[in-house]
């Protein structure tokens, strides 16, 4: 498993569904302008963050593979599905590392 860090909500990358606790919720990256955006297949996920290792301070949000939520006609070995550890409401910009897990056989 792999992480990437980026900076949560991005006014360039329009917000999208993710679950938390088995509910679809709406995620909004934040575009802060200073560093370069985190992108799976032809899907925005947000900025990078300059501090690439996970920190414990941070949300999570995992990029399962593979999954029905997001299907590209074009590029289907990037569907997946996205969920969120946490789900925040207060308006203020957070800071999220990226998880992406890899279901090796999903049957």
């Amino acid at each position: 498993m792999s992480t990437l860090g980026i900076a949560a909500p991005i006014a360039s990358v329009k917000p999208f569904p993710a679950y938390h606790d088995g509910e679809k919720v709406v995620f909004a990256p934040e575009h802060t302008g200073t560093n370069r955006l985190a992108s799976f297949g032809p899907w925005n996920l947000g900025e990078r963050l300059s501090e690439g290792k996970p920190l414990d301070n941070r949300l999570n949000l995992y990029v399962v593979v593979p999954g029905g939520q997001y299907h590209s006609a074009a590029k289907p070995e990037y569907d997946h599905n996205r969920i969120v550890n946490k789900y925040t409401v207060d308006g203020n910009v957070r800071e999220w590392d990226i998880f992406y897990c890899f279901v090796i056989d999903p049957h």
